[in-house]
């Protein structure tokens, strides 16, 4: 991938993150592709954004946008949300599925 398309990737998730009120890491090791499938259509019908992208692309788009953040490791989700409630039900139904 050329740099200008990953700042580019970059600029798109701050710009995501500018009106969220909730920002969730996911570590989605171990879904298989019906369930990732499932999670994030059910994400997106209650609003919610589910990126996946390159940690270090990620960790920085998450601190240019004045947030902390951690070092990344693994397979590595991240939930943009501006209901942060919304999202943490949409976690919680698909480990209640799960189960």
């Amino acid at each position: 991938m050329k740099r200008s398309d990953k700042e580019q990737l970059v600029i798109e998730l701050k710009e995501k993150m500018k009106g969220a009120t909730a920002l969730y890491y996911t570590d989605f090791t171990g879904l298989n592709v019906k369930r990732m499938t499932d999670l994030r259509r059910r994400l997106r019908k209650a609003n919610v954004e589910y990126v996946v992208i390159k940690n270090s692309l990620a960790l920085r788009a998450v601190n240019e946008s004045g947030l902390v953040g951690q070092r990344l490791r693994g397979p590595t989700g991240l939930v943009v949300a501006k209901d942060a409630v919304a999202a943490a039900r949409q976690f919680c139904e698909s480990k209640a599925r799960s189960a």
